[in-house]
């Protein structure tokens, strides 16, 4: 068996997991995570709704990489209900991860180090559920929103973005008229 487990939270809920894993090009573990119903997102201290960045020591530990926006802290970056699919640019390191909303947008976000991405505040643009003082300006805009409903072809859609970055899908998006128009184009693509 050569599992080793390196770092654990708690799932409190059986929804918005998020955890996504991958090594950016800085040899760095990246990790998603969902807001698992919680309200303590805006905490950098906690795990729920970020993406978290640390570093894998020789010995199998975990160590906060000197260089992360929040001193002590695991979090690169926050503001995220449920990022489900993320991916590194092979070109450039960017890395890209779509976002679940909870009913009427979701998101396509390029992660930056330090930047909120406005969950559970807002909704892409539109207000959320949690009540801010801050104007939607300070938060990172999304890359990409569509739709909810357009259901499993945008999130198809996502997958083939994240996947490959094609710089061409957000062009498919805006011109889609509903989902089986989306789905030709994506096929097109």
């Amino acid at each position: 068996n050569s599992e080793r487990v390196v770092y654990e939270y708690e799932h409190a809920q059986t929804n918005h997991f998020g955890s996504w894993l991958g090594f950016g090009p800085d040899r760095l573990l990246y990790l998603s995570t969902g807001d698992n119903g919680r309200l303590d997102l805006q905490s950098t201290a906690s795990p729920y709704g970020k993406v978290l960045r640390m570093r894998i020591n020789a010995d199998g530990s975990y160590s906060v990489p000197s260089d992360n926006p929040w001193a002590g802290s695991l979090a690169w970056a926050m503001g995220f209900r449920n990022p489900w699919r993320c991916s590194f640019d092979r070109v450039g390191g960017a890395l890209w991860c779509g976002d679940v909303g909870e009913v009427r947008l979701e998101e396509i976000n390029i992660v930056r180090r330090g930047a909120h991405y406005g969950w559970d505040h807002f909704e892409g643009e539109l207000v959320g559920s949690t009540p801010t003082n801050q104007p939607y300006s300070f938060f990172e805009p999304a890359l990409h929103r569509y739709p909810g409903s357009m259901g499993k072809r945008a999130q198809a859609l996502c997958q083939h973005l994240v996947d490959h970055h094609h710089a061409d899908a957000a062009d498919v998006w805006e011109a889609a008229t509903d989902a089986t128009d989306l789905a030709a184009r994506v096929n097109a693509l």
